[in-house]
């Protein structure tokens, strides 16, 4: 199981590097610098190094809250949440922004694809540095499946979506998304496959690359028909 994990993490990653540079898509001819970019902005953020110290104090409650074997939602939500953080959150922001937000935000063919783009060099981004963290730390998971724990690898990808959909499209659509983010958290806890400080750790590192590559797409001064219509910051709530 976990080799087939690692596979699909490894399979997506490599898949969404390969697709970036599109031809028909701007945004797609100069993607390294873009990730690069991108993941120097998310990181550029003051808030993380506060988060961070957040997350490393609230460790201190992870067996505590783990011994407690909690419920935080019916079982049937809790197995959304486990497979929307597998690789379902990528294709549900997808399709939003390559059906121009279901409709709400109308833009030329260059432009959906600049947004595509940038969200799905966000998502690779994203999967790297989960994968790189899971293996530099090798923690192990509380049902004791295997040494790669910290940090949870849905709880970021759901993060790095829903903060990269506020920070382009706005509330209307960022706010559904950290509902879900919220919803897959909670589900690795209750399914005893992560503990708290890997949950709120790998919210923190998908939502900070979500934002900054948002930033980047935002500042490039394409798209200004998305304009947020509220100013949320999704850190806030992760």
């Amino acid at each position: 199981m976990r080799r087939r994990k690692l596979f699909f993490h490894r399979g997506l990653c490599l898949l969404l590097l390969t697709a970036a540079p599109l031809p028909a898509a701007e945004w797609g001819g100069n993607y390294p610098d873009h990730i690069w970019q991108g993941t120097t902005a998310a990181f550029n953020n003051p808030r993380w190094l506060f988060a961070a110290g957040a997350v490393a104090g609230l460790s201190a409650w992870d067996r505590d809250l783990q011994a407690a074997h909690p419920q935080l939602m019916p079982a049937g939500l809790a197995r959304f949440g486990k497979y929307y953080g597998f690789g379902t959150n990528y294709l549900a922001g997808s399709l939003f922004i390559l059906t121009d937000g279901l409709g709400g935000w109308p833009m030329s063919r260059r432009e959906r694809l600049d947004s595509w783009q940038s969200f799905s060099e966000a998502y690779a981004a994203n999967v790297a540095a989960t994968g790189f963290l899971k293996l530099a730390t090798h923690r192990l998971r509380p049902d004791g499946s295997g040494h790669d724990s910290f940090p949870s690898g849905h709880a970021s990808a759901s993060a790095c979506v829903a903060a990269h959909l506020q920070r382009r499209y706005g509330a209307a659509a960022g706010l559904p998304a950290a509902a879900a983010a919220l919803i897959t958290g909670a589900s690795r806890l209750q399914h005893e496959r992560h503990w708290l400080s890997d949950v709120l750790a790998g919210a923190l590192l998908g939502g900070l690359i979500g934002d900054g590559f948002g930033q980047l797409e935002r500042s490039s001064g394409r798209n200004q028909q998305a304009q947020t219509r509220w100013q949320v910051d999704l850190l806030l709530i992760f």
